[in-house]
């Protein structure tokens, strides 16, 4: 005789049904197409499962086989159902309205029946929120842009710190804050005296990235950093702002293209 075993919590049918009830010793003189002559052991029937339908899973409850929603993926060989990933739609809060996860957070489903109604197997993408009216993810053009203008303030700070590779003088000139202060004080210096015909002019000392001092004349001193760092320098905070200010900001605002480039 044939019985049909189920997960005793869930009522789910096992994999490797149908099976083969065992005789009852007692009863062993029973023909064999009397079911009393076979022991059905608990969490089994001998009740046939229905067919399986996509997306439902036979459970046997009340005494009955019934279809229950089933979203959680199945092992191919062995048919056992897998944890299933799925994203929340909304903040997640505890009983004292404490946030737990936020909108977009991953948790595991390992349930039957229908999905929670605050969650999606649709994963989000980075910058999205949840629309409710249209059922899916859309992109958030504020929440974009709070990811990802400290990423090119970052950025910006990372090419002015490598410094300016200077063609002419072929050393490479800190950018950083403090440095940019006095590149702009020698360069504006230099030029002041050479426009108003100081005699002699000064001569300038700069010291460059590898830590080597540099003697300018006031010419080189005015053409170095007034004419070639400190525009240079602009131009890279100047390319920053733009990028922060597009809508959308793109993804790939650290590409070279998007930056000035040093002068041959």
């Amino acid at each position: 005789m044939e019985i049909w075993t189920y997960n005793p919590k869930t009522g789910e049918l096992l994999p490797g049904n149908p099976r083969e009830a065992q005789v009852v010793w007692t009863r062993r003189h029973l023909p064999d197409a009397d079911p009393s002559r076979y022991g059905v052991p608990a969490n089994a029937t001998t009740m046939a499962p229905p067919d399986e339908v996509d997306g439902h899973a036979r459970c046997f409850i009340e005494g009955g086989w019934v279809q229950v929603e089933d979203h959680q993926p199945r092992d191919p060989e062995t048919g056992v159902r897998l944890p299933l990933t799925v994203y929340l739609t909304a903040d997640r809060l505890d009983e004292e309205d404490n946030l737990v996860a936020p909108m977009g957070s991953s948790i595991t489903h390992n349930e039957l029946g229908p999905l929670p109604d605050d969650v999606t197997k649709d994963e989000p993408g980075p910058y999205d929120t949840w629309d409710p009216e249209a059922g899916e993810w859309a992109e958030d053009a504020e929440k974009r842009a709070a990811v990802l203008r400290p990423k090119i303030d970052a950025e910006r700070d990372r090419r002015l710190n490598e410094g300016f590779a200077d063609p002419v003088t072929g050393k490479s000139w800190a950018c950083d804050d403090k440095s940019i202060a006095k590149w702009n004080a020698i360069g504006s210096n230099a030029g002041i005296s050479i426009a108003m015909g100081v005699s002699p002019l000064p001569t300038f000392e700069g010291i460059a990235m590898d830590n080597a001092k540099v003697g300018l004349t006031a010419a080189e001193a005015f053409a170095l950093f007034a004419q070639r760092v400190m525009p240079w320098a602009s131009e890279v905070i100047i390319a920053a702002r733009d990028l922060k200010d597009m809508d959308p900001i793109p993804d790939d605002f650290d590409e070279d293209w998007r930056w000035p480039s040093v002068p041959a």
